[in-house]
This record gives C-alpha cells, sequence and structure tokens, in this order.
C-alpha cells in the first residue's frame, strides 16, 4: 500500500487564507531577561500529548502551560545549561537528559513521571556544547549524541548502550567547516540513510553512508546550486502541501525558500534544492530576526513566522502561492510551538525582544471550523526481547493519507531554543474526522501501514515486530489446501556484513525437506509456491524436485545444514529408522539442566536461549546447550539430527555489535565420551539451521566411532532447538529415488500472505489462504526483476540466467508426477526440492543494497563481486526477460 500510492500526490493546502477567530491571547511566563531568556524547550516527559516548558538558567524549572502558565516543578539538573537535549538514550521507554554546562556534556538518566528527577548519570563527554542533537546516526538502534561547539566541526559521541564514547574515540563525521547548529538529521538524498543539514560558516551538508562513510558537501551532489551560501538558520519543512520538504533560509535577515529537486538521486551534479520560489513584495523587503513554522490553521500545511524589529508575520501558502496574512502580532526574538493545552492546535511560546517568555495561546476554533488533529507517540514500550528501534520513534517518518491530502511528519527532538524538546507527532487534518492510512517509515527500515486511524485523541503506535527481510518462503498443495513448509536460501544472502567492508560468502545450494502427506498429485501434477512477503529480492536459477519412497517406519531427512566453517553438506537423503532413534536423557543450557522433553519430538516447545540482547535481533548472551545420551544406535553410520530455528540478525545488527566489540559467532560443536572428561573439538562455528524450522543433519560417525555420548554447542546465536537424536543412517535404494520433470513454472503477482502463529509459539509462520493484496513495502529502486509469465526455461539448470523475484511475486511451479510408481503397502513418500539461488534484502549495511544488481553468478568469488573478476555475458537474457521493476 505505501509504494502502491507514494507518487499520487492530493491537492495543495487550503484554498482559504488562515484568519483566527480572535486575537491570540497573551499571557506572560517569565519576566525580562537582558542577555536573553535560557535554554527551554517543550517536553511531553509522561507521554499524555500535553508538554510542559522546561526552562534553564539560575532557577531552572518547568512549568505547565494548560491553563494559566505555572511552575510545577525545580529541575535542577538544567542549572546554568548551555543547552540540552531530551530522548530515550538507554532504551527503558523513559526520557533523559543531555546537557551542556561548558566544558563538558552529561547524559543523565530519567526517573520518569512528568518532571523527571534526573540524579544517576549515564556518561560525561568532554566537550565545549552549543547545540546537541541526539539521534541514530549509526542506524543501529540507539541514540548517538551530535554536538556543535560553534567553533568546530560537527562532532559525535557514540552511544554504545550502557555509556558514550569520548569524541576522540568515536568516528568521524568527515566535516571540516565551523558549525553553530544542527538542522535536520533527515534523508535528504533519498538513499535510506541518515544525513545532516547544517548551519556554520555557510550552509552545508554530510552525507551519510553505511560503515562511517560520511562525506561533507559531496562532490557531484551540492545541496544547493549555489556554491557558497551563507545563512542564519534553515528550516526543512513542507510549505505548498506537496509532499516535499522545501529548504527555508533566512541570508543577512532575508527570506529565500528553495525547492527540492525531483528525482535527484539519480541525477549527477544536481543540487538537492535549486529553484527559488517567488515571495510577496513586502517579504522580499523585509530583514527578519528570527523565523519559525508550524500549521497554526490545521490544514496539514506549515506557515512561516517571520520576526522583524517591529512585528511578527505569518506567511501562509494558499494554492501553492505564498501570501501574507493580515494578522501580525509583536517582534519576537525566539519562537517555539506544540499543543500545549491538549486542544488539539498549535499555540506559541515566544521571547519577546526583552528577553521575557510569554504564552501565545491559538484562539482556533477547530469544533466551530470541524477541524481535526492526529495526536501520537511512536515507539512504546517492548517486551524485553526483542527491539529494533529506538523506545520513542526517534528517526521516525510519517505519512498521513487522505483521499485529498497527505502530509509528511517525522518525529524528532524538536520545540527548543538552545534546547531539544520531546513532543508528539501532531498533524493538522483540515476537515477529515479520520486518516485513511498511517504510513510509518521506522529507523530500522521497516514500513508499518496503520488503516483507518482515529483522530482528536493522544495514542501511542508501537512497532510492528516483523521481519523486514529473511528468505524466500515455500508452500505445498496437498489436494485440499496449502502447507506452509519452511524459508529457503537463506545460505545464499548476499551482501551479509560482517565486517568492515567484509560481507559473508553466501551459500546457494539448499535441499528442503516436505514431508509426507504436505504434498500430493492432482491430476498427475505437484504443485509448489514459492512467494517473497519481505523487502528482499530473490535470484532463483535452479530448481528441482525429487521422491524418496520408504516404509512408515522410517524417515528421510536431506543431509543439509547452513555451513559456516565447516564444508557445505552434501544435501544427499538419509533414511533412519524411528524405532531405533536414540534420544539425550540430559540437557542442559547455560544455566543448568532443562527438561529433556523439551527437545523429544516437534512440538514448537524449545530449549531455546537464555539472555537475549533486544537491541540486537538474532543475538544473546554467550550459550550452551548440552545433550547426553545414554546409548547410541548400532551401525557404523550415525547422525546427529537437530531440528529448529533461528532467529536471523541483519546486517545493520551485525555493524551494532561489531562497534560494541562483539561478533555473531555461529555454533561451535564439542563432544566427550563421559562427564569427568574433557571437551574435544568437532568442529569450530560449525554452522545452523538456516532459518525456519527444518532439520540439520550432521555425521557424527567418526566420534561415536571414539565413543562420543556428550555433545555441546556453543554460540551467541538466537538459537531454538525443538527435537535432538542420534540415528543410524544410510542411503535409499537407488530404485526408490525418483526425479520428477517441471511441467511448468509461471511468475505471476501473488501478493503477501500473512504472518501469525496458530498456537502463539514463535515462530510466526505464512498463510497461504490469507493473503493481502499490497504490504507496506519498500521496493529495490535500481535494477529490474523478471517479467510475469512462464519461466520454465530458467530453471531448468545452473546457468546464470535467474528467475528474479520480487515483493509480493508468487512463482507458481508444477511438477510431473505422472511416471510415479504407486507406492508399496505402508511405504510413504518424502519430497526433496533441491534449490540453487540467493536473496538480497535493503538493509542498509548489506552490500549492494541499492539495487537488483549486480547478479549473482556461479563461481563469484565474493559478493558483490570484484569489478574486475570474469562475469557471464547475460546482455541478452537481461533484455528478454529482465523487464519490470519491483
Amino acid at each position: 500500500l505505501a509504494e502502491a500510492i507514494r507518487d499520487w500526490l492530493p491537492a495543495a493546502s487550503s484554498a482559504q487564507p488562515w484568519l483566527p477567530d480572535g486575537d491570540f491571547n497573551w499571557v506572560q511566563i517569565t519576566p525580562p531577561n537582558p542577555g536573553g531568556a535560557p535554554p527551554h524547550a517543550l517536553v511531553d516527559a509522561d507521554l499524555d500529548c500535553i508538554p510542559d516548558l522546561w526552562i534553564a538558567g539560575a532557577e531552572p524549572s518547568a512549568w505547565s502551560l494548560s491553563e494559566s502558565p505555572e511552575k510545577i516543578a525545580a529541575i535542577p539538573s538544567l542549572k546554568d545549561a548551555i543547552c540540552f537535549a531530551v530522548a530515550d538514550v538507554d532504551e527503558d521507554g523513559l526520557p533523559d537528559l543531555a546537557i551542556s554546562t561548558g566544558g563538558r556534556v552529561q547524559i543523565l538518566q530519567g526517573e520518569g513521571g512528568r518532571t523527571p528527577r534526573f540524579e544517576s548519570l549515564i556518561s560525561t563527554v568532554k566537550a565545549s556544547a552549543s547545540d546537541l542533537l541526539l539521534a541514530d546516526i549509526d542506524m543501529e538502534g540507539d541514540l548517538d549524541l551530535l554536538l556543535t561547539t560553534g567553533t568546530g566541526p560537527i562532532q559525535l559521541s557514540l552511544n554504545e548502550g550502557h555509556k558514550f564514547r569520548e569524541i576522540s574515540d568515536s568516528p568521524s563525521l568527515s566535516g571540516t567547516m565551523s558549525v553553530k547548529s544542527i538542522i535536520a538529521v533527515r534523508d535528504l538524498d533519498r538513499d535510506l540513510d541518515h544525513d545532516l543539514l547544517l548551519v556554520g560558516d555557510r550552509l552545508s551538508w554530510i552525507s551519510g553512508a553505511p560503515q562511517w562513510k560520511f562525506a561533507e558537501d559531496p562532490a557531484g551532489q551540492p545541496l544547493v546550486s549555489v556554491e557558497r551560501l551563507e545563512v542564519d538558520t534553515a528550516l526543512l519543512v513542507d510549505l505548498v502541501g506537496d509532499h516535499e520538504q522545501e529548504l527555508v533560509l533566512l541570508q543577512r535577515g532575508k527570506l529565500k525558500i528553495l525547492q527540492p529537486t525531483n528525482h535527484h538521486k539519480d541525477a549527477e551534479e544536481m543540487a538537492l534544492f535549486d529553484g527559488e520560489i517567488a515571495l510577496p513584495a513586502e517579504v522580499n523587503s523585509a530583514t527578519y530576526v528570527t523565523i519559525t513554522a508550524q500549521d497554526l490553521d490545521l490544514d496539514g500545511t506549515a506557515e512561516l513566522l517571520l520576526s522583524s524589529a517591529d512585528k511578527t508575520s505569518i506567511l501562509q501558502f494558499i494554492a501553492g502561492k505564498p501570501t501574507l496574512s493580515a494578522h501580525t502580532f509583536s517582534p519576537a526574538r525566539s519562537m517555539i510551538s506544540a499543543d500545549v493545552d491538549g486542544d488539539g492546535d498549535f499555540d506559541l511560546v515566544v521571547e519577546k525582544t526583552d528577553g521575557s517568555l510569554w504564552l501565545m495561546r491559538n484562539p482556533l476554533a477547530q469544533e466551530s471550523q470541524r477541524l481535526h488533529t492526529f495526536r501520537a507517540h511512536l515507539g512504546g514500550r517492548r517486551d524485553g526481547d526483542d527491539r529494533r528501534t529506538n523506545l520513542l520513534g526517534f528517526g521516525a517518518r510519517l505519512e498521513l493519507r487522505n483521499s485529498d491530502q497527505v502530509v509528511l511528519a517525522f518525529q524528532e527532538g524538536k520545540g527548543g531554543h538552545h534546547a531539544r524538546g520531546l513532543l508528539p507527532v501532531v498533524v493538522g487534518l483540515d476537515g477529515s474526522d479520520h486518516l485513511d492510512s498511517l504510513i510509518i517509515e521506522w529507523p530500522d527500515g521497516v514500513l508499518q501501514a496503520e488503516m483507518d486511524v482515529k483522530v482528536d485523541r493522544c495514542q501511542e503506535i508501537e512497532e510492528i515486530q516483523r521481519k523486514s527481510s529473511s528468505c524466500p518462503i515455500l508452500f505445498s498443495f496437498d489436494g485440499q489446501k496449502w502447507n506452509f513448509i519452511t524459508d529457503f536460501m537463506g545460505g545464499g544472502g548476499l551482501g551479509f556484513w560482517i565486517g568492515p567492508d567484509e560481507f559473508s560468502p553466501p551459500e546457494p545450494t539448499e535441499v528442503v525437506r516436505i514431508a509426507p502427506g504436505a504434498l500430493q498429485p492432482i491430476n498427475d501434477r505437484l504443485r509448489l509456491s514459492i512467494m517473497e512477503p519481505m523487502q528482499e529480492i530473490c535470484y532463483t536459477d535452479r530448481l528441482s524436485l525429487i521422491a524418496v519412497d520408504h516404509p512408515e517406519t522410517h524417515s528421510c531427512f536431506p543431509e543439509e545444514f547452513f555451513s559456516i566453517q565447516a564444508p557445505p553438506p552434501s544435501g544427499k537423503p538419509l533414511m533412519i529408522e524411528k524405532e531405533t532413534r536414540v534420544f539425550p536423557s540430559v540437557v542442559r543450557d547455560a544455566s543448568g539442566p532443562i527438561d529433556a522433553s523439551l527437545v523429544a519430538e516437534v512440538d514448537r516447545l524449545y530449549a531455546g536461549p537464555r539472555g537475549l540482547i533486544p537491541d540486537m535481533v538474532g543475538y544473546c548472551e554467550n550459550q550452551v546447550w548440552e545433550f547426553d545420551f545414554e546409548t547410541v544406535p548400532e551401525g557404523s553410520s550415525i547422525a546427529l539430527l537437530l531440528d529448529g530455528w533461528i532467529e536471523y540478525p541483519y546486517s545493520r545488527i551485525n555493524f551494532a555489535a561489531w562497534q560494541g566489540g562483539q561478533r555473531l559467532s555461529a555454533p561451535t560443536f564439542r563432544w566427550r565420551a563421559a562427564s569427568d572428561q574433557p571437551w574435544q573439538l568437532l568442529a569450530e562455528e560449525l554452522g545452523y539451521p538456516a532459518g525456519m524450522p527444518k532439520t540439520m543433519v550432521l555425521d557424527v560417525s567418526d566420534i561415536i566411532a571414539d565413543g562420543a555420548r556428550q555433545f555441546r554447542i556453543e554460540s551467541n546465536l538466537e538459537l531454538y532447538w525443538d527435537r535432538a537424536f542420534l540415528a543410524s543412517i544410510k542411503p535409499p535404494a537407488p530404485q526408490h529415488i525418483h526425479s520428477i520433470p517441471l511441467h511448468s513454472a509461471i511468475l505471476r503477482d501473488g501478493g503477501y500472505p500473512r504472518e501469525f502463529s496458530d498456537d502463539g509459539n514463535l515462530p510466526a509462520t505464512y498463510h497461504y489462504d490469507q493473503r493481502d493484496p499490497t504490504l507496506d513495502y519498500r521496493p529495490m529502486k535500481e535494477g529490474h526483476v523478471t517479467r510475469y509469465g512462464r519461466v520454465d526455461s530458467l530453471l531448468a539448470a545452473v546457468d546464470d540466467q535467474l528467475v528474479i523475484i520480487g515483493g509480493g511475486d508468487e512463482l507458481i511451479l508444477e511438477f510431473d508426477a505422472s511416471s510415479l510408481p504407486e507406492l508399496l503397502p505402508g511405504w510413504e513418500r518424502t519430497w526433496l526440492l533441491d534449490t540453487f539461488g540467493w536473496c538480497k534484502d535493503l538493509d542498509p549495511l548489506t552490500g549492494a543494497c541499492r539495487g537488483v544488481g549486480p547478479l549473482p553468478y556461479r563461481g563469484m568469488s565474493q559478493y558483490p563481486p570484484p569489478a574486475d573478476e570474469p562475469k557471464p555475458d547475460r546482455s541478452n537474457y537481461q533484455t528478454i526477460w529482465n523487464t519490470r521493476r519491483d
């Protein structure tokens, strides 16, 4: 849904000028201050959508503005602050405080409540900061500290979860220009990472990139067409209601508004902002002291408040044309705004020229004009097991959509003068009494669509903790219904980040087991469905199906697991006799003995990890599992079979772990004969079941012969073991193995199967009979995927001619079962899908994540492949087959 309508733009802003229903109601808050008002910000610490005014200085305090201004509490931590910022930096869901007092910045832990106490010190950073901002600059989940000194380049103190690094120990942002203020941290060039808009010696920007490859004013991508632009201040705001942000500048007191350049991310040497908006003569002739922007009339587009030496004017855009309102008010030194009384419209806190602070309450009569407002806090609390975004949603981008309107909003630190406050997202909706859709782009890359959203209330919207990427998924048809089998091609993940400019080598082979009964021929046809319900691309080179016939007293499994440092498994079918399986008598984890029945059958009850790391999905504290066997099966070939699944980490999670001095450690296997003997190494970081539930088959014949009776698995991966046993293995007789020819393969629009758990246990599974036609999904912006229709010929062999599957696509496979023999009485048939392919996601740390290319190929040494490595000529294939955008 998000992308399907993203290019549609509604009508521009209201065609009527804004006229308040009466004069602004002015109420004094603080007395005059010859040196100017101290730093102050609007802060909604208790998340009730009614912020209070926090004022630093000699007598720091919090003020309620909901009725007459009233001092409600002292905030001693703000005493004599030069600047401050409020946000949740320790991920407990409670606002914390960063404060500069000259020579150092202290980060203090908030204790919760409307006016929190800040008595616990999180970190001290040595710096003389004149401006602070908290943002997830490295896109790994928590908020980092950005600061300026006014005399040097922007600086960074990296948040490591439990403390902040000193600036000298933090990555450089590659800035050289002296910076006095940080205007915004947003994706200015639309490449899915954070950029910085800065004002100092001149207007500048720093282009963000993964792995700290930041660039100040990068060559070939200027911010504006003028080579050097000296400005007093700047704003990023949508003024014309076109779903884009204009760049508003105050240049030696003169107002200038530049329009964003469309599709600039694909154009060399094109400025991000160009094309000056013509302004009324009265505006051009005026000299302004300060400016701010706010939607005072709740029509969904902001007005500009322009304060000169003698008055403050209001500039609004009517049918796209800038027009001065007839309404003016007293001149101001600074202005901040929020809905301070909970009535839905925006009020102002104005610093007059004498340094006094005043509340200017908006007289807009919403009820008589039938105006409505969306109000919400983002993020919310998590259950402690799974967190992918900072808990107050800083960095989220929102699109609020109705049939005649789209409004863009951001959750970020704002609402302050020499300070950054904490405010809900408040958006005027004009006369709309609901939202058709709310689309949230969370800082971790997840797109979330909320439909038919209620308005005119304070609400909290939590991120849906769903996978943004993983692997394609497989369904089989049993004659009556489609059955979810598992995901696959996890080993073929492309560009998976494991270290600076280092990516995990992909393994494109995997054999997927389909249990007896889950696939049945209908009119001599066997039907499988491969679907792509996530933000990724799947590259499929070959798919083949075999059937293995065996007695019902036996089971067939492929020798399969995702190998890390071990040689890839053969994938060949292996037979076991059910009655001779041996299950562990004792099972232990890092905390001691656990119930052995947890690994006695496949029941979605697990011997799982303990000590999950909530802000690092897929990681846990160092974990062990031990399985003791009293006996072993008879026979010369013995395998350890482990049913389980893994919560994959993402590339950005690996980056976060690397910054914190950690790394992903795949399961290491050890063995011993008895408890009084030392553990022997079987294999270092051997491998694991690739993705969702499946069976890992590990040949342990040699160590069983050496006396192995106990096995130990060590890892910091989030792994769940459902069943573990030893079994004697042997290959099936050749006459019981049948290759089934592919009859047809059709690529089509299949929609998005819904993901949920039928029994409440993990993992959630996919449901073919419950599919959505669209999903809040971000496509690959560059390159092409395979056109819809018959694609049989592309799947016959490993030949580097791929079926490239995008989000919402379905590959329907029909295999010809007409030559299969009848099953003998008491026999059954296990199916094995032999696959060769890769997948790639849009994680900003994933190698070559920007587009479909470069296409993978058999025999490549790494991904992305080196530029000088010979590559197959696929120009003709590309022209014929890959003609569709994701």
